[in-house]
């Protein structure tokens, strides 16, 4: 009864259709997405639980209206370590068979030389097969329903995130952060 809880996945992630507009995956929007948000359910102070790229997408928030960033509670942050990525993608590769380790660097490969509709596809295929190792059970992969043009379209965009100026920004912040 004292708290209100709003679960949502920022765009391009979740359940999103249809051909993301690239235009549309800039961070500053992605903030705003959450701002906006804030003002349509009439809260004054978000407190905010984020996992993954949503940490980046929090502590941005925090940032740009820290009038209305409550505490901020990180699960598994993406972009704060700097060997975060390289670390995970190590450990997420000692669990693949080789054979599908070959595939991802085939895919990887082809994406340097593709065109844009061509790189979504094949950063599907190539997170899909990773993902794998991420589950006890990959027949649940599925129930992500994992598509180009989608919430993997955003892949590449995690990727043009100065995640350094983010980093250097957050002393700046004076929500609780745990």
């Amino acid at each position: 009864d004292q708290f209100t809880t709003i679960f949502y996945d920022q765009r391009a992630c979740g359940r999103s259709e249809g051909r993301i507009d690239l235009g549309t995956m800039k961070l500053a929007i992605l903030v705003q997405d959450l701002e906006s948000l804030r003002i349509s359910f009439s809260i004054d102070r978000l407190d905010l639980v984020a996992h993954d790229f949503g940490a980046i997408i929090a502590l941005s928030y925090a940032i740009t209206y820290p009038e209305h960033a409550g505490a901020i509670f990180l699960i598994s942050p993406k972009g704060l370590n700097d060997r975060y990525e390289t670390e995970y993608q190590e450990a997420i590769d000692l669990a693949l068979p080789e054979e599908t380790l070959h595939t991802i660097r085939d895919a990887l490969g082809e994406i340097m030389s593709s065109s844009l509709d061509t790189v979504d596809i094949l950063m599907t295929k190539v997170i899909f097969l990773r993902a794998i190792a991420d589950f006890y059970n990959p027949a649940f992969l599925s129930d992500f329903q994992l598509h180009e043009y989608s919430n993997l379209a955003a892949a590449g965009f995690s990727y043009s995130v100065d995640y350094q100026k983010l980093k250097k920004n957050i002393p700046n912040i004076t929500s609780p952060i745990s």
